[in-house]
């Protein structure tokens, strides 16, 4: 008696060992399930272990209840972890895995209440048997169903684990033996329990279960079972987005997946190996052709599906086994919304360039036919101001008039052509190094005539010695620009002031003047683009709103940056950075 014991304790240890290494592989629902289901046979085994030692019928009884925390649970475990194993649970929702347990929870609760009513055990008493004192259970109508139910599952997953094995692949059929091996020792030995054929009474079903855990402890080991690496991969192989088609070196269909099935309805009533490609492609020409290459390769197929073109990337990637060739893998990946997003952007990049194109020729336009003339137009109005200089007062604020409107239209005209060159390159950069005092020199002698005309002092404070690294004429612009802003806004007999100094790897460059300000919801839109509407001047100059936009790009091109600080009727002071020129 004690090595009967001793065999199911052994076979509780067994079991247990298994649920933990199936446990450790718990992101696989498989192993999860068949962590619970050798749990369950360790309660049966574990409490038929010391059920045996007993001659008390109470002891008999309460071992009883040990057993049957997890004898009622092993059957639908069981099945649910084949169903997981074989793919196949799209099949069960949550309400058939309810369904599943109804009558192990049955039997569990009569087994437990069976003094009650006693329709699992309808009676119970020791006997002497060959081996030991057995109790003898009779059996209950209960009983006879949770049998029934418990054989029923696994009847069932027996069906579905020998089907597999009729089309698995090598690797694969050696789990399902071991799985279909294991399965069968208990419930045959369990089989013989049921119809006492030995006369002896001692159920030999736990001791089954011990032989089914090492058959499968060495199926881990030797065969990577709880990896379940077919299961994994035909699940990914249906849940690609993609569709695949697998072909035998007679180009065969031998497997599809349902991705494929969407492409080509057609799929679905083939029977594997048993189609060949001419047959269900006939009218994709192209396809064959590339089923055809001794290399992987790929193309661009137009399938009709649903009655809807589309567009698939197709690839074909050759299978080998070391140097034998075992066949093709067809991929087809749905391009449809890519295909049309290029066509869309061909077509606005057709309509930009087009547009683009009539741009360029209105710029060139402007800066042939209207720059030239209007400039002339600016010298004469000049001259004419001049001549006219001692007639009568009317004739000369109409020939101020005059001039000022020219000299707005020049200026309007050639702000639009530096933006444009500004924004597309068009102007060439050329950073040399300059004595900083020099470029000032030339934008104070620009704005020279308009600051008299106000009577604005300039008053200009640079270092002799500091020397930039920039595009000279395009950093004159851009002073020049601030110092007619500064004389713009400022009021008759005030004063410009302009400094620089060097911090750290720039040179600073600010034009302070004591005009009007500039509020401060404005400030924040001086260097947008055209949209910002120009302030007049203090004696109505107009302007177009585009200079410091223009400076903003001719700086930041130049590798500096500008900002202004300003506050209303105090006067603004703008800043420029650019790079100090370093002797290497």
């Amino acid at each position: 008696m004690n090595v009967l014991t001793h065999l199911m304790v052994g076979s509780t240890t067994i079991t247990l060992y298994l649920s933990y290494l199936s446990w450790k592989k718990r992101r696989l629902k498989p192993a999860l399930w068949l962590s619970f289901a050798m749990l369950a046979v360790s309660f049966y085994s574990f409490g038929y272990a010391f059920e045996i030692k007993q001659d008390d019928i109470e002891w008999i009884k309460f071992w009883l209840k040990v057993q049957y925390l997890g004898i009622p649970f092993i059957t639908p475990l069981w099945l649910i972890m084949i169903i997981n194993y074989l793919n196949l649970e799209t099949y069960l929702n949550k309400r058939l895995y309810g369904l599943l347990f109804i009558v192990p929870a049955a039997t569990f609760i009569l087994h437990y209440t069976n003094e009650f009513h006693h329709l699992y055990y309808s009676g119970m008493y020791l006997t002497k048997a060959t081996l030991m004192d057995v109790a003898v259970l009779t059996k209950g109508p209960w009983y006879w169903v949770h049998i029934v139910y418990s054989y029923a599952n696994i009847i069932t997953g027996l069906i579905l684990l020998y089907s597999k094995l009729l089309s698995a692949a090598d690797h694969m059929r050696k789990q399902l033996i071991v799985m279909i091996l294991g399965t069968c020792i208990p419930w045959v030995l369990n089989l013989v329990y049921l119809f006492d054929v030995f006369r002896n009474g001692f159920d030999f079903t736990p001791t089954g279960f011990m032989l089914s855990g090492i058959i499968y402890i060495y199926a881990v080991f030797r065969y990577q079972l709880l990896r379940l690496k077919q299961a994994a991969l035909e699940r990914m192989f249906e849940s690609m987005d993609d569709g695949v088609i697998l072909l035998d070196n007679e180009n065969c269909i031998i497997n599809f997946n349902t991705a494929a099935c969407r492409i080509f309805p057609g799929l679905s009533s083939v029977m594997p190996e048993q189609c060949r490609t001419t047959e269900m492609f006939q009218v994709y020409p192209s396809l064959l052709a590339l089923m055809n290459r001794n290399e992987s390769s790929s193309c661009l197929q137009y399938i009709l599906v649903n009655d809807a073109q589309k567009y698939f990337n197709i690839r074909m990637v050759l299978i080998h086994d070391k140097e034998v060739w075992l066949g093709r893998m067809l991929t087809f990946s749905d391009i449809t919304e890519m295909k049309k997003y290029q066509e869309r952007i061909r077509s606005t990049a057709t309509q930009l360039a087009a547009l683009n194109a009539l741009k360029d020729k209105l710029l060139a336009v402007i800066d042939d036919r209207i720059r030239d003339p209007v400039a002339m137009l600016v010298n004469l109005s000049e001259l004419l101001e001049e001549e006219l200089s001692f007639a009568e007062v009317d004739t000369r604020e109409m020939t101020v008039e005059i001039k000022e409107q020219v000299r707005h239209i020049f200026s309007v005209v050639e702000s639009l052509l530096e933006c444009f060159r500004s924004k597309t390159g068009g102007t060439l950069i050329v950073p040399k190094a300059w004595q900083l005092s020099e470029v000032m020199n030339l934008a104070v002698g620009r704005v020279q005539q308009r600051a008299e005309e106000k009577s604005i002092s300039i008053q200009a404070a640079v270092p002799e010695r500091l020397t930039i690294m920039a595009d000279k004429e395009m950093l004159e612009l851009v002073i020049w620009n601030l110092l007619s802003n500064g004389i713009k806004y400022s009021e008759k007999n005030s004063i410009v002031r302009v400094r620089a100094e060097a911090k750290g790897k720039m040179a600073i460059v600010a034009v302070q003047d004591n005009g009007i300000g500039i509020r401060p919801e404005r400030v924040q839109l001086l260097f947008q683009d055209v949209q910002v509407q120009p302030t007049a001047g203090t004696e109505g100059e107009k302007g177009i709103g585009l200079g410091l936009f223009i400076c903003k790009e001719l700086v930041h091109r130049n590798g500096g940056d500008i900002w202004v600080e300003s506050n209303p009727g105090e006067g603004s002071t703008f800043y420029v950075s650019v790079p100090l020129w370093v002797l290497n």
